[in-house]
C-alpha cells in the first residue's frame, strides 16, 4: 500500500517543524544503479536512526529525535544513471524545467516567468540527481543530518579511484519565523490550502494523471525547491503604499487590499479585522479575510496575492516554505530570503502559475511592472515516490534488483 512521503505536513493537527535543510546529492558520472542503491540503502538506514533518536557514532547515547523527518526526491538526472529501471518521468521533462545560468551570471530561471537567477551564482546547484529534505524542531536536528549524510557518503569512496557513488554537492538551511511573517515584513502563508483532504487532494499523485511508465509514482508527489534571495534593501526603499499594493495586503493587519487609487494609495477591506483584533491571523473571526476577495478593482487584481490565487483549486499548490539568513562575508553584505518548497500532484500546477500572464507570468513578485525583489539562487523539481511497505527507501525499484524487502 502506498503512503505519502513523510515530511509533508498536510493533515489536520500537523504543524511543520521550525527548522529545515535541503541537501543536494550529486552522483558520480560513472555511478551505476547498483552503487546508487547501496548508497541510498545506507542513507535510509542512517536517516531512520535519526528519526528514532539513535546514532552509532555516539555509542548508544540518546539523540533527541526533535520531530525529525526526511523526504527523498529524484531529479531528472537520477533516471539517466546507468542501469536505472525507470525512464525520466514525463512531468520532469520540458517545459517543467529550469534554465541554466547564463555564462556571465543571471538570466531567466524559468521561461515565461519574471524570475531571474542571482547574478552572483555560476550554476544552478539544485539540478542534480537527488535531494533530501530534512525537517526538525531544532537547528541541530537538521544540520546534524546534513553532516552525517556528508560523512557517510564520503566514507564510501573507492580506495583506488577516490570516488564515491554519491556526494553532498550543496545544502540549504532555513527556519520558520514565530511571527509568521516573511522578510518582506508581511504575513506569509495566510492563503494556503486548508489542512486535511483539501491539501492531500492537491499533493498526492493519482494513477489516472500518470503516464503508464510513471505509475510507480502513484501515491507520491512532486516537490519544487527554489532558493529565493529577497532584495530587502530595495524593498525597504519603497513606500508603504507601494509595498502593500504589490503584496495585496496591509502590512500590519494583513487585511486584503480592495482598491488602489490613481495616486497609488491603498484601501483595505473596511470590515477587516474584526473588532477587538489587530491582525487577521490572531482570531478565528478573521478567517474570511485569509483568502483574497473577488470584489477588488483592476489595480488590486495585479497584486501578488490575487495573481497567485484566482480561487481556482485546479491550479493551487501546497506551500511549505522556510526563511533563511546568510552572514555577511568580505565584500558581500548579509543576505536573506526564502526556501520556497511546494508539493503538488503535478508540477504543471506550479509552472502554470509562474508562466501564465494573468497569474504570475512575466512578473517578479506582483503588480504590473514591479521591482525585481526576488532572485533565484537554486531551483529544481523532484519526483518524490511514495512509501511502499517492504521497500528499503522510497523509489527503490528504480535502482534495486531485490524488489521490496519483507518487513
Amino acid at each position: 500500500m502506498a503512503e505519502l512521503p513523510r515530511g509533508i505536513y498536510w493533515d489536520k493537527g500537523q504543524t511543520p517543524p521550525r527548522c529545515h535543510a535541503t541537501a543536494i546529492l550529486r552522483a558520480d558520472q560513472n555511478a551505476t544503479a547498483a552503487g546508487i542503491d547501496k548508497a541510498l540503502l545506507a542513507l535510509a538506514a542512517l536517516w531512520n536512526q535519526l528519526r528514532v533518536g539513535t546514532l552509532p557514532t555516539l555509542d548508544g547515547a540518546a539523540v533527541p529525535a526533535s520531530s525529525f523527518e526526511w523526504l527523498l526526491g529524484y531529479g531528472r538526472k537520477a533516471f539517466e544513471i546507468a542501469g536505472s529501471k525507470h525512464p525520466v518521468p514525463r512531468k520532469l521533462r520540458a517545459p517543467n524545467t529550469f534554465n541554466s545560468v547564463d555564462p556571465q551570471g543571471g538570466g531567466l530561471a524559468i521561461d515565461g516567468s519574471g524570475l531571474k537567477f542571482d547574478s552572483g551564482i555560476a550554476q544552478n546547484q539544485a539540478t542534480e540527481q537527488f535531494c533530501v529534505q530534512f525537517t526538525g524542531d531544532t537547528p541541530l536536528s537538521v544540520t546534524r543530518a546534513v553532516v552525517e549524510t556528508s560523512l557517510l557518503l564520503e566514507s564510501m569512496r573507492d580506495a583506488a579511484s577516490g570516488k564515491a557513488p554519491l556526494l553532498v554537492s550543496a545544502s540549504f538551511t532555513g527556519f520558520n519565523r514565530e511571527d509568521r511573517r516573511s522578510w518582506l515584513d508581511f504575513h506569509d502563508g495566510l492563503s494556503n490550502l486548508r489542512s486535511g483532504d483539501e491539501r492531500r487532494s492537491v499533493i498526492e499523485t493519482r494513477p489516472q494523471g500518470l503516464a503508464k511508465s510513471d505509475k510507480w509514482l502513484a501515491g507520491g508527489t512532486y516537490m519544487a525547491f527554489i532558493r529565493l534571495r529577497v532584495d530587502v534593501r530595495l524593498w525597504r526603499s519603497l513606500t508603504n503604499d507601494m509595498r502593500e499594493a504589490l503584496v495585496g495586503r496591509t502590512k500590519i493587519s494583513g487585511c486584503p487590499v480592495v482598491a488602489i487609487d490613481t495616486a497609488g494609495m491603498v484601501t483595505a477591506d473596511p470590515l477587516c479585522p474584526v473588532q477587538g483584533t489587530t491582525e487577521v491571523d490572531a482570531d478565528p473571526g478573521n478567517a474570511r479575510f485569509l483568502e483574497p476577495p473577488d470584489g477588488v478593482d483592476g489595480k488590486s487584481r495585479l497584486s501578488h496575492v490575487q495573481r497567485a490565487n484566482h480561487h481556482m483549486a485546479k491550479h493551487r499548490i501546497y506551500r511549505q516554505g522556510y526563511e533563511f539568513f546568510e552572514n555577511p562575508t568580505l565584500g558581500r553584505p548579509f543576505e536573506v530570503g526564502l526556501n520556497f518548497v511546494s508539493f503538488q500532484e503535478n508540477p504543471d500546477r506550479l509552472f502554470f502559475m509562474l508562466k501564465t500572464d494573468t497569474w504570475l507570468g512575466g512578473t517578479n513578485f506582483g503588480g504590473a511592472a514591479g521591482p525585481e525583489v526576488l532572485h533565484v539562487v537554486a531551483g529544481a523539481v523532484f519526483a518524490c515516490p511514495p512509501i511502499i511497505e517492504g521497500e528499503a527507501y522510497p523509489g527503490a525499484s528504480t535502482f534495486s534488483d531485490a524488489g521490496p524487502l519483507i518487513a
